[in-house]
């Protein structure tokens, strides 16, 4: 399903965004966070006890939240730098607080409510949480600090190879 998965995502964030260079932008967000997630995960199974689901739910949520976080963030800036006229840098500024802030309240919500789960006695629900914990984290940090930095750098490219009818 993750095979499959992968090419719908990008057909919808296309059609969804107008453009290929925006649709990747979120999907590129969640490989970094799921690769540094799947890295520290692996990591851990040296000395603790991690389910084998750890990394499934840790792929489905980096998933959802680096798609869910980049469509604010870039969705945002585009209406900064294309509608306000504003250059690269000041519209990542803007973006980063309004949608910015709104992205570091829902990341830390989701850190919190998944932080009651690892009071459930179980090995198993633990690591679940710990791996989904893990990769809010990674992709958090990357939508606060990559992604501002790759706008600023991409600019007008940002909506470079654009549907014909956008």
């Amino acid at each position: 399903s993750e095979v499959i998965s992968w090419p719908v995502t990008l057909a919808i964030l296309v059609l969804a965004f107008g453009s290929i260079a925006a649709a990747g932008l979120p999907l590129l967000l969640t490989i970094l966070g799921l690769a540094a997630s799947a890295g520290l995960l692996a990591l851990l199974t040296n000395g603790f006890e991690i389910s084998i689901w750890a990394m499934n739910f840790a792929l489905m949520f980096a998933l959802a939240l680096g798609i869910d976080y980049a469509l604010f963030v870039v969705h945002r800036f585009r209406g900064a730098f294309f509608g306000s006229g504003l250059d690269a840098r000041e519209a990542v500024a803007v973006t980063m607080d309004t949608a910015g802030k709104a992205v570091l309240f829902s990341g830390l919500t989701v850190l919190v409510s998944l932080s009651a789960v690892m009071l459930v006695p179980s090995p198993a629900f633990r690591s679940m949480a710990l791996g989904i914990m893990i990769s809010v984290v990674f992709v958090l940090g990357a939508t606060l600090t990559l992604l501002p930095a790759v706008l600023a750098k991409l600019g007008p490219e940002v909506d470079a190879l654009a549907l014909r009818w956008v």
